[in-house]
């Protein structure tokens, strides 16, 4: 007992040893992860889609026991036969396997399929270890179906070539090693044991238990079963993959959408990475740290950042751990109970009382375990709630808080943006300087690039035609317009994006199908009036018009080009376009002024904001922060 509690305390120490490591990385990168941030991805979670993993584990543990019983069967002596377990039995200690298979590092829980076939059904070990071996060989094989359908898929041009190959060479030496060396092997231990080692009874039993499952193989290889189950790995395989996919779509649809949007093979890549790192020999407990360790590299490997796919993966796999061990601890409660004794001798009414017992003792630390659970996660997510409140997103110098920083002030006004805190990307005005917040969308697609109306009444902002969209994406957005004090929202334009108000506010200047710039009243079915297009004057075809803005009463419009003729362009008075630099995010500073600020380069950090008048040939430097991780972008002046 006492080895146990130490290697448990050992498993424990090198799970937060690489969790911790991996934070590390994290935050070196630039990224942010705290316990909030776990708490508030599993509190987001779509339960239905939780669900949907729930069912696929339940079934794919069902499957698992019919092919189980299936080998038992085939490779049972004539007198070991009648042994076998009614399907019934079988799923439970198929459940209790699968609590237990991560349980022990390097997969030794698969062991506890032994002991509860062995201990509670007088069935061989020499044939349980036969159907257990044959089991995980056909769940490469399985694996590596998947992997060549992931490889044809190509993921984001991410090669799997390599770990193809190493599951075809697991499979190749495991196949030789179960149907060929180890027949050879028992027989020649059999044969040619040294007489000194035959003494001992643990070498006999080795050596007789060797025999028995190389017979036990041998009869499986003869019952023509190989291709039942073969079909039967390849339905595990899928349900566990499906279900797994939509566990983790369920963690990051609310909270990291573009991860929830990857694509199944991208998110598949991940998950299997996860799995083969959790096989490794790394004595971690229930795998934690491998396993994100796996799939963390996966992830960033396709391009997604450190911190969303540290945390979507470690949610995951906490709340895949917690379905999966309470159906396990469940089942073992169940299989405790039932009638199966070994010892003859042994009364079911004794038995009864030890399962009582030992019930009684598993429950009671499950219930300690619940609470402290149920407590942790309320204390967690309180302090997650009371931050974001208090907060508002960062901390300002000194330690202040931006509200408090605000009350300070003697501007007075209004700030909006788009947030997606409550998992979708949504509009919030915050009043000025009270720091009050109040959210003014609800919709469950993405709503973004608020602007204000010249009279503060109305928002004018793009929504996705799906729950997530790229703003790199201008063809799937629609411009609506949302009244703050009615709070209605109305439908102004389609496929038009990054809609800004005309100086009368009576009018809105957007980008359609990203090669045009359309001006039209704010109201449905209003006529359009083009007012630049992509291939036409002096702006050659292929480029993309974005975020237009305007300035000089009206009379000026700046914005920026992606394509051959990349740059910041400002317009006065209908006259060519103007190059002014390279660089993107122009706006004019104020609606009279004859100012223009734009994101451009060089600077401490890659970004600079400069500032530049109409009459002027030089551009100044307005704004390039100290600090190690400073940004600068989406310039906005008030009125």
């Amino acid at each position: 007992m006492r080895k146990a509690i130490f290697k448990l305390i050992i498993s424990a120490g090198i799970s937060f040893l690489v969790l911790y490591l991996l934070y590390l990385a994290v935050t070196r990168s630039g990224g942010e992860l705290s316990v909030s941030t776990i708490i508030n991805c599993i509190r987001n979670a779509v339960w239905p889609l939780v669900a949907v993993y729930a069912l696929c584990h339940i079934a794919q543990t069902f499957i698992r026991a019919v092919r189980a019983r299936m080998l038992l069967k085939a490779g049972a002596a004539e007198d070991e036969v009648d042994n076998i377990p009614g399907f019934g039995h079988v799923s439970l200690v198929m459940f209790v396997r699968g609590a237990c298979v991560d349980m022990v590092p390097m997969r030794v829980g698969e062991l506890s399929y032994v002991a509860m076939l062995n201990m509670g059904y007088n069935v061989s070990v020499a044939n349980c270890l036969s159907s257990l071996s044959i089991g995980l060989l056909f769940d490469f094989a399985a694996l590596l179906i998947v992997f060549s359908v992931a490889i044809t898929a190509s993921a984001k041009g991410l090669s799997l070539l390599g770990t193809g190959l190493i599951l075809l060479i697991v499979c190749v030496v495991g196949w030789l090693g179960l149907f060929k060396i180890l027949p050879f092997t028992a027989q020649l231990l059999e044969k040619k044991s040294p007489a000194r080692l035959c003494r001992w009874k643990w070498y006999q039993w080795c050596v007789k238990t060797l025999s028995e499952m190389a017979e036990s193989v041998g009869f499986v290889s003869r019952s023509g079963i190989v291709k039942q189950v073969l079909l039967l790995s390849a339905a595990i395989r899928f349900l566990k993959y499906f279900g797994l996919y939509f566990l983790f779509v369920a963690i990051t649809l609310k909270t990291w959408p573009l991860l929830a949007n990857a694509g199944v093979s991208s998110v598949l890549t991940a998950l299997i990475s996860a799995e083969g790192a959790a096989s490794l020999p790394v004595p971690a407990f229930m795998s934690f740290g491998s396993y994100e360790a796996g799939g963390l590299v996966a992830l960033t490997a396709l391009g997604f950042g450190m911190a969303e796919s540290m945390a979507a993966m470690l949610s995951t796999h906490l709340l895949s751990q917690f379905l999966d061990y309470s159906l396990g601890g469940l089942t073992f409660l169940v299989f405790l109970w039932l009638p199966h004794s070994r010892n003859p001798d042994e009364t079911h009414t004794v038995r009864r009382r030890r399962a009582v017992r030992t019930s009684m003792g598993i429950v009671a630390g499950l219930v300690v375990l619940s609470v402290l659970s149920f407590g942790l996660f309320r204390y967690f997510s309180k302090s997650a709630a009371t931050e974001t409140e208090d907060q508002i997103g960062v901390s300002l110098p000194g330690g202040k808080k931006l509200s408090m920083a605000l009350n300070e002030t003697s501007i007075k006004g209004c700030i909006d943006w788009s947030s997606n805190s409550e998992g979708r990307h949504r509009i919030f005005v915050m009043d000025v300087p009270s720091g009050k917040v109040r959210r003014v969308t609800k919709s469950d697609f993405t709503d973004t690039y608020p602007r204000f109306s010249p009279d503060g009444r109305r928002i004018a902002f793009s929504r996705s035609h799906m729950p997530y969209v790229s703003q790199r994406d201008q063809l799937k957005w629609d411009t609506w317009v949302v009244d703050l004090q009615t709070g209605r929202e109305t439908l102004v334009a389609t496929n038009a994006f990054t809609a800004v108000w005309d100086a009368n506010g009576e009018s809105l200047i957007y980008v359609r199908d990203g090669v045009k710039l359309v001006k039209q009243k704010a109201e449905p079915d209003a006529e359009e009036f083009i007012l630049y297009s992509s291939g036409s004057g002096t702006i050659p075809a292929g480029n993309q018009f974005q975020t237009p803005n305007i300035g000089m009463g009206g009379r000026g419009i700046a914005f920026t080009l992606r394509g051959s003729a990349n740059g910041v362009y400002r317009i006065v008075d209908g006259e060519a376009p103007v190059r002014m630099s390279d660089g993107c995010e122009i706006a004019w500073q104020g609606i009279t002024s004859p100012a223009l600020l734009w994101v451009g380069h060089p600077g401490r950090q890659k970004n600079t904001i400069f500032q530049q008048n109409t009459d002027s040939k030089k551009p100044k430097t307005l704004l390039d922060v100290e600090g190690d991780y400073s940004h600068e972008y989406f310039p906005k002046v008030s009125d």
